[in-house]
């Protein structure tokens, strides 16, 4: 089969290579970081097949590529329909689910609109709907001869009669009634008896042939005049009673017409409305809104209201006097009274917590009206309003984000919210065993619903649930979500690139996600995977390296074939860590764990379950297990916020979470995957504040203090020194409407950012944008006499980033890219405290000689008196930690507790542990070690 060639590839810091990449293989990219690994794959390969498919659209898709640039390269032959699975943020949409995201809550609605059974959300008494002929249909089965009544009921009991209803229905010619199942004619009564229940004649039959018109006549007219019911009464006193719609017979509730709009949180129809769909509610808080309540509210209690030199504050501080309230005393000292008219209103003030909530709504209105999408309302409420209040799950709804109505509809007993709050294996055992799986409507629903949770099975992802806010999602579980939603469309002849699949994946996952991998190959896919996980390269078909280095020290073809071909090249870095020629070098033994302990309780979060674990201070610990076993519950959600709260910061502690020890700890870092920005104009060098001082810098010049310049002329967020037709963004986007939007380079400025005034202005050669250009290495010599540039330059050095663009946009960082310059964040503080660093993933996205970099970084740390906890699935760091916690033993229910806890050594000895069974044979013995 003719393979994928690529020649002449120059993309970024490409050097022209050529390479081919086998038809119907799995081909594995590997490099250092920077090595050129995504421009080949991602910008040079995929980004032809996108060009080439819009290229075969409609005429103004046709116009709009011709803004989009061709990737730097010869010629790509044998290219066929790309697809790319690419390691980015999870969405940050409130409204975004494993369920919507995989589409498989959209079959979900359609199988519950076809097959559910609805109930009354009152009573529970199980509703039907019946239509004109169902009601002739199941009344003609009655005993031949039999006589009864139709009747249309108008009052219910305990309903007050309506006003003139007697002379209404005297008007429309009806004669006869039946009050609480007893018979009168309407002349003979007066008025309607109120509280009763009232029921109109409308016809009197018997069940013979040639009814079924006037019966359906009566039928109809019973309907029309009840609002939807009908009730057959034999001569007996039997009663049968119908509905037009999903009406309860005692009046409780009336579902509307069951669709799969019903069951959407995103539509009015279904969405609970005391929350919109959201699931949640923000409430404000005393203790967030009044932080310090020994200040007064003169001097600055009320935080939400800024600070005491804004017109704002001081006309609040004039309409709570004006209530009543004294202003000098302490907060904690003013009476019950006081503190609730300030909080809560009265005596003619707003209240604190109403004029927060009306500003948020205020907010959402006006962002709305200008076409603002969710995700960014939800944002600014969460920077601007979100620390005075607190995330719950709504009451109504019991975060289901569904109202009654949708709620109310059911299968085998459990409604659609239920089924989305169980776990994807526990989903598809209920399914499979489920009354409509014998339904043949159901069963094309159901095949699509149970191949799609396979996929998601196969992926190690079974511990989800549908209803999981996407927002909540890890970089690497969102990046598997949307590669199982691509397995699920069995699509065949296509190019598969997906980035770092592995991601997040203790070792016994990455197993299941190589078969995964395997049946995407055999159904005649083409899979191109950047990768630095062992076994997937092992079990490649085809590997390809680029390096030697980074940024210009990369850029090469390094070599090409089976994986024996780059353990026998001597060049291959990869190969020498593969054919055991260089390892990562694992201490001789551990540090003492004398420096004290950090405990921390969880009585229940998520799996957790009365966990406590004990790890040492001033240590290097590992907290491993499979996806799913509780480490992120166990490291994130619980000891992460209780220190942050214990340090006095700002932080939600799930209840019953407690910490104990860490003394002398005074800080708390989290360096975890999410991106250091989200817009364009985010980079590294605003991130780690180097473009402050070059900005001053430029502003000292000669001539910028000849032309007047400030320091603001030099920033590309305000109006002045910028390109104005990008605003200083550097690029433009297009709305694709079929694929994702595209970000073009800004035809003005050429990318630069600013306009030809700014650029004027030069040192040692180089404009503003020039310096931007420049990567860490190349701006430390450049600014080596420029202390307050070159130190926050070198941390970036030490986590290996020297080959990272200062002025490279946030938004095309790697996960692993981004922990990294957290890091060199706080590396690049000038006096450090004693410091508690908690890495979520820190080896994400890199190559054993970067994993070699960051372990001297994290041994560094411990060794200037710091406290470092990783979660982490690479062996290498597991075997160099000085403590690990291996959580599971599986995911979900079947994880969240510790399994083993100790050195390396001692996890691989246990018998219980899985990471000890990969950790086993890699390591000396205990007794080794210690003797």
């Amino acid at each position: 089969m003719r393979p994928i060639t690529v020649r002449g590839a120059r993309e970024h810091n490409l050097k022209g290579i050529s390479v081919d990449f086998p038809r119907g293989q799995l081909t594995v990219v590997t490099g250092p970081s920077g090595s050129g690994k995504s421009s080949l794959v991602f910008d040079t390969l995929y980004a032809e097949g996108q060009r080439r498919y819009v290229e075969s659209l409609s005429g103004h898709a046709r116009r709009v590529l011709t803004q989009l640039p061709r990737p730097d390269v010869d010629v790509i032959e044998g290219l066929c329909p790309a697809l790319a699975v690419r390691e980015r943020a999870p969405t940050r949409n409130p409204r975004s689910t494993v369920g919507t995201l995989t589409e498989i809550y959209d079959y979900l609605r359609v199988l519950y609109a076809t097959s559910g059974v609805v109930h009354c959300p009152v009573c529970g008494e199980r509703l039907s709907a019946h239509t004109v002929a169902e009601v002739l249909v199941e009344t003609l089965r009655r005993p031949r001869g039999e006589r009864f009544s139709v009747l249309a009921p108008v009052v219910r009991e305990g309903d007050r009669s309506p006003e003139n209803l007697l002379v209404d229905l005297r008007r429309h010619g009806f004669v006869r009634v039946r009050v609480d199942d007893a018979a009168f004619d309407l002349s003979d009564l007066k008025s309607l008896p109120s509280g009763k229940r009232v029921e109109v004649v409308i016809d009197r039959l018997s069940v013979r042939d040639g009814i079924e018109s006037r019966l359906a006549e009566a039928t109809e007219l019973a309907y029309e005049l009840s609002g939807g019911l009908a009730v057959i009464r034999a001569e007996s006193g039997e009663r049968r009673s119908f509905s037009q719609g999903y009406t309860c017979p005692s009046g409780h509730a009336s579902i509307p017409t069951v669709t799969p709009q019903l069951f959407s949180f995103n539509m009015p129809a279904g969405a609970c409305s005391a929350c919109d769909g959201l699931g949640e509610t923000r409430r404000f808080v005393e203790e967030r809104l009044v932080p310090d309540p020994t200040r007064s509210v003169r001097r600055g209690a009320i935080e939400a209201w800024g600070k005491p030199n804004l017109a704002f504050y001081r006309s609040m501080l004039a309409k709570i006097a004006g209530a009543g309230l004294r202003l000098d005393t302490p907060w904690e000292e003013l009476a019950e009274d006081e503190r609730s008219v300030a909080l809560h209103g009265g005596r003619g003030f707003e209240g604190i917590v109403p004029g927060m909530e009306r500003r948020a709504r205020e907010y959402e209105r006006r962002k709305r009206a200008e076409g603002s999408d969710e995700e960014r309302v939800i944002e600014f409420l969460d920077a601007e309003i979100g620390r005075f209040a607190r995330i719950e799950s709504c009451a109504t709804c019991r975060g289901s984000r569904l109202n009654e109505n949708a709620r109310a509809v059911r299968i085998d007993g459990q409604s659609i919210a239920d089924l989305a709050d169980r776990s994807i294996d526990s989903l598809r055992a209920f399914l499979d065993s489920s009354d409509v799986a014998t339904e043949a409507a159901a069963r094309p629903l159901l095949h699509s619903i149970a191949d799609r949770l396979a996929f998601l099975e196969g992926v190690g992802l079974q511990y989800l649930s549908l209803a999981r806010p996407a927002r909540s999602l890890s970089a690497g579980e969102a990046q598997r979500v949307r590669l199982a939603t691509q397995l699920g469309a069995r699509l065949s002849g296509v190019l598969y690139v997906l980035d770092e699949p592995t991601a997040g994946l203790h070792p016994a996952d990455s197993t299941r996600l190589l078969t995964t991998l395997a049946q995407l190959r055999d159904q005649d896919n083409t899979v191109v995977v950047v990768e630095h996980e062992p076994q997937v390269m092992l079990a490649a078909d085809h590997l390809i390296e680029i390096g030697p280095g980074a940024g210009e020290a990369g850029g090469e073809l390094v070599a090409q074939g089976g994986i024996d071909e780059l353990v026998e090249t001597a060049a291959s870095t990869t190969g020498a860590y593969l054919g055991g020629r260089r390892a990562i070098p694992v201490p001789d033994s551990r540090r003492p764990l004398s420096g004290g302990t950090l405990t921390v309780h969880v009585a229940e979060l998520n799996n957790l379950r009365d966990v406590s674990a004990v790890l040492p201070s001033r240590a290097l610990s590992c907290v491993a297990g499979v996806s799913g076993s509780g480490k992120s519950s166990l490291i994130v959600e619980s000891l992460l916020p209780a220190f942050r709260d214990r340090l006095g910061l700002v932080a939600d502690v799930p209840p019953g979470i407690s910490v104990e020890g860490g003394r002398g700890i005074a800080h708390v870092s989290h360096v975890d995957a999410t991106p250091i920005g989200t817009t364009a104009r985010s980079n590294p060098a605003t991130y780690l504040g180097v473009l402050g001082p070059i900005r001053e810098l430029f502003a000292g010049l000669p001539e910028a203090r000849a032309r007047g310049y400030r320091a603001g002329r030099f920033s590309f967020n305000v109006k002045g020194g910028r390109c104005e037709t990008c605003k200083g963004e550097g690029v433009q986007r297009i709305e694709m409407h079929l694929l994702p939007d595209v970000e073009v380079e800004c035809g003005v400025c050429r990318g630069r950012r600013y306009n030809d005034q700014t650029l004027q202005v030069k040192y040692r050669g180089l404009s503003i944008a020039d310096v931007l250009s420049l990567d860490v290495e190349e701006a430390t010599r450049v600014f080596e006499a420029v202390p307050p540039v070159r130190s926050r330059l070198e941390p970036l050095r030490r986590v290996g980033l020297g080959y990272l663009g200062l002025g490279r946009r946030s938004t095309t960082l790697s996960s692993g890219e981004a922990q990294r310059v957290k890091l060199a964040r706080d590396l690049g503080q000038p006096s450090r405290k004693p410091t508690l660093y908690i890495l979520d993933e820190p080896t994400r996205g890199l190559h054993f000689i970067d994993v070699e970099l960051l372990l001297t970084v994290l041994h560094q740390l411990v060794d200037e008196g710091h406290t470092v906890i990783a979660i982490e699935h690479q062996l290498d760091v597991i075997r160099n930690a000085d403590f690990v916690i291996d959580m599971g033993p599986g995911s979900g229910p079947a994880g969240g507790r510790i399994v083993a806890s100790g050195t390396p050594e001692e996890i691989a000895d246990n018998a219980e542990s899985i990471t000890g069974r990969y950790l086993k044979g890699e390591l000396k013995p205990v007794s080794a070690l210690n003797g």
